[in-house]
């Protein structure tokens, strides 16, 4: 080899070596030795591929996925499960039963809660099934507490209409039959027949009886026995003769 041509290999440059790039859409351990990172020309990218199911918030169509809302999303949701759970009763704990503080009861209504009513624990045990916390079963205590006051004022309000169909005498004359029931029957039958002092007919049909019946005239609150002297020997229907009689005179 001529000295010429030794020094002109020597002073040619070694051809550089090619940088490899990654191809979208190859593996990455295939490379193309100087390639450029843009789609080659003419071949446009691929559009985002929509996750089968995803909401319309967590999707845009140039972007794909919005990932930031994903997850905040999945965030928060995790955030109110912690406090559902929190705010459920412990195992052997039981829920409170006590009236809302800021429940608002009609005027003259008055509602007490049984907690030994098997009513509750049938609440409670549906309640805690259904994962309900003690927040949201005190809102279940107080409407359980209005339509019950609900309840109260409307009994109030029949049994003043009732009253107002006997006259101003009303209270007298349901007292009067009250005072019989207890005087001549014993105490479950006064109570069985008790429901009958609600109501305008009840306390009419009382005192038919009590002008019918052959037996010691009505109480006046005094005693059964007011009375009853007058007709000592007289019986059946000549002694309701003789009081219809003192009656009408």
């Amino acid at each position: 080899m001529t000295t010429e041509a030794t020094t002109a290999n020597e002073g040619s440059a070694a051809p550089a070596q090619a940088t490899p790039v990654a191809v979208e859409g190859v593996a990455p351990e295939v490379v193309v030795a100087g390639a450029e990172a843009s789609a080659p020309a003419g071949e446009a990218a691929s559009a985002p591929v929509r996750p089968e199911g995803l909401p319309d918030e967590f999707w845009d169509d140039a972007t794909g996925v919005k990932a930031g809302d994903v997850w905040a999303a999945l965030r928060d949701l995790k955030a109110e499960q912690e406090a559902k759970t929190a705010d459920l009763p412990k195992d052997g704990e039981a829920y409170d039963l006590a009236l809302p503080a800021d429940l608002v009861l009609p005027e003259g209504a008055e509602v007490v809660i049984d907690k030994d009513d098997p009513l509750w624990a049938d609440f409670q045990a549906i309640a805690r099934e259904s994962g309900v916390g003690k927040a949201g079963f005190q809102k279940f205590v107080g409407a359980f507490a209005k339509y019950q006051a609900a309840a109260q004022v409307a009994d109030v309000e029949t049994y003043t209409a009732e009253m107002g169909k006997l006259g101003a005498n009303a209270v007298a004359r349901r007292d009067s039959a009250a005072n019989y029931l207890k005087a001549n029957l014993s105490t479950a039958q006064a109570e069985a027949l008790g429901g009958a002092l609600i109501s305008a007919d009840g306390i009419a049909a009382l005192e038919t009886i009590i002008r019918l019946k052959s037996g010691p005239v009505a109480a006046t609150g005094v005693g059964a026995s007011a009375g009853s002297s007058e007709f000592e020997g007289t019986h059946g229907a000549s002694r309701l003769e003789a009081i219809r009689a003192k009656q009408a005179a």
